[in-house]
C-alpha cells in the first residue's frame, strides 16, 4: 500500500473514531474515500456495532485504486504527523489534481443517505453518552415536572431518550418514592373551599409577608397540579398501552374493514346528537350526510394511532421509564417530530449491544426495578392506603405481566 492511501486511511480511521461530518475544507477526494469507506462500514453493520476490521482489508473491499503500487516500503514516520510525500518542496514530484467522476443519480442518493445516516449516527451515540450519567433523582424528576424547558424539537428528543437511558433512581423502596411524591404535593393539598378559606385568610394587605404566602400559594398549588397531572398520566399511559397492543392485534383477513367500522362506530358516539332516535338506514344516511365531517375525523385518528404506536414502540423497547418521563405522551408524541425521529428510535436500538456487559447482562435491565419502584410509588402517592392502594398496585402488577418490555426481559447483571 503506498503512503499516500496509508496516510489516507490514517486520517480516515481518526474521523470514524470520532464520527465527525467532512467539511466543505476537505478535498473531494477525500470526502469520496470516507463516504466510500462509511458505505461499506455501514453496509456490513459494522459501523454501528463500532467493530472495525483492520483498514487494508477494508480498503480491499471497496476496491480502492492506489495510484502508487511500486512503493519501496513503509514510509518512515519521523512523529511529527505529517507524511514526506505530502510535504512540497526542491525536489518534490508535482501531481495532477485528480480528475473527479460525476457521479450517477444513484451514487448521489446514496452517498446523500449515507451523509444522513452519519448525522443520525452521531446523534444516537451523544444519547448514548448522556444516558450513561447517574439515574435522575426525584428532585430533578419534579423539577421536570414543574419548570418547562424550552429547547428546539430535536434536542428535546435527545434529552428524553438520554433521561430513559439513565432511568429513575434515589432509592430502591417504593415507599420512600412516596414519601418523597407526598412532600411535594401535600404543600399544596388543598381541596377548593379550604384554598378560597387559605387565600382568606393572608387578607387584602401588601406587606411583605402577605404578598410572600399569597406567592407562595400560587406557585405551590400549580406545582402541585402540574405534578398531579403527570402522575395521572402514567396510568392514561398504561392504558394506551393495552389498548394499542389489542389494536395492533388486529391483522389477517378483515382486520382493514374491522378497523373501518370501529371508526365509524367511534364517530358515532362522538356525535351521538346526530344520530339519536334514528333507525339503521336512517343512521347510514346521515353517515352519508357526514361524510366530509367523517373524513376529517378519520385524518385525525390516523394521527392518534400514529402518536400511540409511538408510545407503544418507545415502552416496548426502553421499559417502564417511558411511562414516567413526561416527554413520553400521546400529545407530545402526536405533533410533529424531527425529521428523522423514527430513523433515531431505529438506530438507538441497533446500538443496544452497547448496553450489554461483557457477560451478555443488560444495563438498562438493571435499572429497570429501580424504575418500577419509583413508578409504584409516584402512582401510591394518588391514591389512599389500604383497599385503593391494594387495587392499584394489582392494577399495575398485572399490567406489567401481561405487557413485558423488552428491557424486562433482559438478564440482569449484578455488577453496577
Amino acid at each position: 500500500m503506498s503512503s499516500k492511501i496509508r496516510k489516507a486511511t490514517q486520517i480516515i480511521k481518526a474521523a470514524i473514531d470520532e464520527l465527525p461530518m467532512p467539511t466543505d475544507q476537505d478535498s473531494p477526494r477525500t470526502v469520496s474515500a470516507w463516504l466510500k469507506l462509511f458505505r461499506a462500514l455501514w453496509g456490513n453493520g459494522l459501523l454501528l456495532s463500532g467493530q472495525f476490521p483492520s483498514f487494508e482489508e477494508a480498503l480491499e473491499d471497496m476496491d480502492v485504486d492506489d495510484e502508487d503500487q511500486e512503493s519501496d516500503g513503509p514510509a518512515e514516520d519521523n512523529g511529527d504527523g505529517i507524511d514526506d510525500m505530502d510535504v512540497d518542496g526542491p525536489g518534490a514530484e508535482e501531481e495532477e489534481p485528480p480528475q473527479d467522476k460525476e457521479l450517477t443519480e444513484e451514487e448521489k442518493k446514496a452517498e446523500k443517505k449515507a451523509k444522513t445516516q452519519l448525522k443520525i449516527t452521531k446523534r444516537a451515540q451523544d444519547i448514548i453518552g448522556a444516558g450513561s450519567a447517574d439515574p435522575i433523582t426525584p428532585d430533578d424528576l419534579f423539577e421536570l415536572f414543574t419548570v418547562p424547558v424550552k429547547t428546539s424539537v430535536e434536542l428535546g428528543e435527545d434529552m428524553a431518550l438520554a433521561r430513559v437511558l439513565r432511568g429513575f433512581s434515589g432509592s430502591r423502596s417504593r415507599r420512600t418514592w412516596l414519601k418523597i411524591v407526598q412532600k411535594y404535593i401535600e404543600k399544596a393539598k388543598l381541596d377548593f373551599g379550604e384554598f378560597c378559606k387559605a387565600s382568606n385568610r393572608l387578607g387584602n394587605g401588601n406587606d411583605q409577608r402577605q404578598l410572600l404566602q399569597r406567592d407562595l400559594l400560587i406557585t405551590n398549588t400549580e406545582d402541585s397540579r402540574q405534578i398531579k397531572y403527570f402522575l395521572t398520566a402514567i396510568i392514561h399511559k398504561i392504558e394506551t398501552i393495552k389498548f394499542t397492543a389489542q389494536w395492533n392485534g388486529l391483522t389477517g383477513a378483515g382486520s382493514k374493514l374491522a378497523k373501518r367500522d370501529y371508526n365509524i362506530e367511534l364517530f358515532k358516539e362522538f356525535r351521538k346528537a346526530d344520530f339519536k332516535g334514528l333507525s339503521e338506514s336512517a343512521a347510514k344516511a346521515k353517515l352519508k350526510e357526514l361524510k366530509t365531517d367523517l373524513e376529517e375525523f378519520n385524518a385525525s385518528r390516523g394521527k392518534i394511532v400514529t402518536a400511540r404506536n409511538r408510545l407503544y414502540s418507545a415502552y416496548s423497547n426502553f421499559g417502564t421509564a417511558v411511562l414516567i418521563d413526561p416527554f413520553f405522551t400521546v400529545e407530545n408524541l402526536g405533533v410533529k417530530r424531527s425529521k428523522h425521529y423514527a430513523s433515531l428510535l431505529d438506530t438507538l436500538l441497533h446500538l443496544a449491544p452497547t448496553y450489554v456487559d461483557e457477560n451478555g447482562n443488560g444495563r438498562l435491565a438493571r435499572q429497570e426495578q429501580q424504575n418500577r419502584d419509583a413508578l409504584y410509588g409516584l402512582v401510591f402517592s394518588l391514591c389512599e392506603e389500604g383497599e385503593e392502594r391494594q387495587t392499584v398496585n394489582d392494577y399495575l402488577d398485572d399490567f406489567f405481566e401481561e405487557n413485558p418490555s423488552i428491557v424486562a426481559e433482559q438478564p440482569v447483571s449484578d455488577s453496577p
